[in-house]
């Protein structure tokens, strides 16, 4: 690779310096150049672009996410559901209120978004006593579904999901069942939901 970046400047050079002795090459040369650059700083934004390009257009066709209208349609208006993660979108969308003032889940787990999400060990962060009053919320306020957002990347809760609990997974084991698994459905969206048992 250095090799061949060397051989290209110098053919650069050499051509630049051809073309300086043809007024009409010169300017093509420079014009073609000014266009090499722009397109070479242009591509690392395109291809990092890319990566974001279909959430936004799939959102722009899909203006409710699946997972909200799902609960929508399951739940009463005065339903109210608990969400294990890092995407408080879905109360804003379904309309349904959370079961829990904890509308993300980063002071029970420990997690900080961005800065320790790839680190599977992160109970050093966790808030004394966040987890038991957040147990005590939803166990009163009986939500009609617990989602858990651990299988969906987006919201950095890979190595957290509600099994790593031991608390709230009993209390989910034994009032829940699990009810549908939406990244069998949808590949934008990877959530596990569980509906309250009837009684």
């Amino acid at each position: 690779m250095p090799a061949f970046s060397l051989c290209t400047g110098y053919t650069v050079e050499r051509m630049y310096k051809w073309s300086r002795h043809t007024p009409r090459y010169h300017m093509l040369w420079k014009g073609a150049t000014l266009v090499l650059i722009s397109l070479a700083l242009m591509l690392p934004m395109v291809l990092t672009a890319r990566k974001y390009m279909y959430p936004v257009l799939w959102r722009m066709a899909n203006p409710i996410l699946p997972v909200s209208q799902y609960i929508k349609i399951h739940t009463d208006p005065t339903d109210q559901i608990f969400v294990w993660g890092f995407i408080p979108i879905y109360y804003v969308e379904s309309g349904r209120q959370p079961a829990s003032r904890f509308i993300f889940n980063n002071f029970q787990s420990g997690l900080i978004p961005i800065e320790n999400y790839d680190d599977p060990d992160v109970s050093d962060f966790v808030v004394p006593g966040a987890m038991d009053t957040l147990m005590r919320e939803i166990q009163e306020a009986q939500p009609a579904f617990i989602i858990d957002t651990r299988p969906d990347q987006r919201s950095f809760y890979g190595y957290h999901p509600i099994s790593r609990y031991p608390v709230l997974k009993q209390y989910v084991d034994e009032a829940y069942m699990l009810d549908t698994e939406f990244h069998e459905k949808y590949p934008d969206e990877q959530v596990r939901m569980y509906k309250r048992k009837e009684k």
